[in-house]
């Protein structure tokens, strides 16, 4: 794990693993949500689950590494709005299990809500002709938005998982989004978004 942002997530994650902290704290300007030893213990029992996931929702979907450069709006709608029903179905799948998938049901709402959010403005956006992201700044503003808010729940994802492909492979995309198509100002907050809270 080379990426500085995982790193730094991971960290967050061990402080609480190891009882130096009472809990991870995910804190975006849409989203905020606490997460304490017994749920971290739980995301990692629920590993199956995560890696499904995140193989169907993040690692085989360009939307989180394309540049704005490259990607045209209609195939931005397209990837959003896969994602969206992706982690709509996965949520649902979750909830009919037997089980307990709560702390990961509670990571997958908002990243659902935070696509949903990205589809109506793309949605609102799609020209007659083809276009790309970059020629539209609502459309560019969105797309950074979503990489914002949701690149640090992905982050408590990823470092839960054991070692592994699925692991590996999330690893790559997710440097690659962490550092080829943000800004250094976005990648702090992406980095700053998740802590460990100091005990009281």
């Amino acid at each position: 794990m080379a990426n500085h942002v995982l790193i730094k997530i991971a960290d967050a994650v061990a402080d609480v693993l190891k009882g130096l902290s009472p809990k991870l704290k995910i804190k975006t300007p849409l989203f905020e949500f606490e997460i304490d030893l017994a749920g971290l213990a739980a995301l990692r029992i629920d590993r199956d689950a995560l890696e499904i996931t995140l193989d169907r929702c993040f690692i085989r979907r360009r939307l989180y590494v394309a540049s704005l450069e490259m990607e045209s709006l209609h195939f931005a709608l397209l990837s959003a709005l896969e994602i969206k029903e992706m982690l709509d179905k996965r949520a649902d799948e979750l909830s009919g299990q037997g089980g307990d998938h709560r702390h990961i049901l509670d990571l997958l709402l908002p990243w659902a809500s935070r696509a949903n959010s990205l589809v109506q403005v793309l949605r609102d956006r799609q020209r007659p002709e083809p276009a790309f992201i970059k020629d539209d700044q609502q459309s560019t503003e969105a797309l950074m938005n979503f990489r914002r808010e949701v690149l640090p729940i992905i982050g408590v994802l990823i470092v839960q998982l054991d070692e592994g492909p699925t692991k590996t492979a999330a690893e790559e995309v997710y440097a690659t989004a962490t550092t080829s198509v943000v800004s250094a100002r976005d990648v702090s907050a992406i980095a700053a978004a998740v802590s460990a809270l100091s005990p009281e």
